[in-house]
């Protein structure tokens, strides 16, 4: 892994190139452990040895996500990033977290603000 390549990108790049994702180094260690996969392994090992490149503390540390919009508007994210991993992978990186389904919620959002114009 090329950590200190990455490193001088970063310091290098404007400060709006990316998105900063804070990693729970305990969680994804942990899995990493118990992996039932080597594909999964290996990939959670490359999130970690980035992360633990940029610690904040003994727990956290933070995974650079190399920013790539769209014409469209969406965001995507390149290099080593939680965009394009499996789903098991991100829960254990992000930790605890919330998580939103967008699609059935859309509805809820939407009579809150049609209440809201409406009074």
């Amino acid at each position: 892994m090329q950590c200190q390549t990455l490193k001088q990108d970063i310091a290098q790049a404007k400060p709006d190139d990316y998105d900063w994702t804070p990693i729970d180094l305990n969680s994804i260690g942990a899995f990493i452990l118990k992996s039932y996969t080597e594909e999964h392994r290996l990939t959670a090992m490359n999130i970690m040895a980035v992360a633990e490149q940029f610690k904040t503390s003994e727990q956290w540390g933070k995974l650079p996500q190399f920013k790539r919009p769209a014409e469209s508007g969406r965001m995507y994210y390149g290099g080593i990033n939680l965009q394009n991993c499996p789903a098991v992978i991100r829960h254990a990186a992000l930790g605890t977290h919330h998580s939103y389904d967008l699609r059935s919620s859309v509805y809820a959002w939407q009579i809150y603000m049609l209440r809201a114009i409406h009074g």
